[in-house]
């Protein structure tokens, strides 16, 4: 924890330039966000799934699939809107999907819109109730003018996505 704090310290200590680009993710690891998505995000997936989660320990296959897509109508906030989805996402599997085995991601353009999908097959929610990280993940849908789902699936595990259309439409 102590060396995480050093390391958001010296990241704020930097050119505020660099700070409109960049994602601190921690131990000393800032994103470009000026990169490729699909680039950033598997950047994001490999920085999440090293942490320290007791449910990460379980897992036996991980399938990933980072497509990309054209850059140019992403502002960076919304880059950072997916990749704190993604993070957020890999990390409620670590820390919840107990007896998780397998562990889909994908990050894909689809009739027009872009949806980044984290699937495990863990026991699944356990409750109803929404966490602070599920209404983050509504209201980032709603910025977007996209869709958030978090659905158990059958016979186990849960699927948690966010979509959201992509081109010269998609306002921020």
């Amino acid at each position: 924890m102590n060396n995480d704090l050093r390391g958001i310290y010296e990241f704020l200590q930097q050119e505020p330039t660099n700070q409109d680009s960049s994602l601190y993710l921690g131990k000393g690891l800032v994103i470009n966000l000026n990169d490729p998505l699909h680039e950033i995000l598997y950047q994001i997936y490999s920085y999440t799934l090293e942490r320290d989660f007791p449910c990460f320990k379980t897992l036996k296959v991980k399938i990933r699939t980072f497509e990309p897509i054209d850059n140019s109508h992403l502002s960076i906030e919304q880059k950072r809107g997916f990749c704190r989805f993604l993070e957020e996402a890999l990390c409620n599997v670590g820390q919840h999907a107990t007896g998780v085995t397998r562990l889909v991601v994908t990050c894909s353009p689809s009739e027009g819109c872009y949806t980044v999908a984290v699937i495990d097959d863990g026991l699944g929610m356990n409750s109803s109730s929404e966490g602070q990280g599920t209404q983050q993940f509504r209201n980032l849908a709603r910025q977007f003018k996209g869709k958030f789902r978090r659905v158990s699936l059958s016979p186990k595990g849960t699927l948690c996505e966010l979509s959201c259309p992509v081109g010269k439409s998609w306002f921020w």
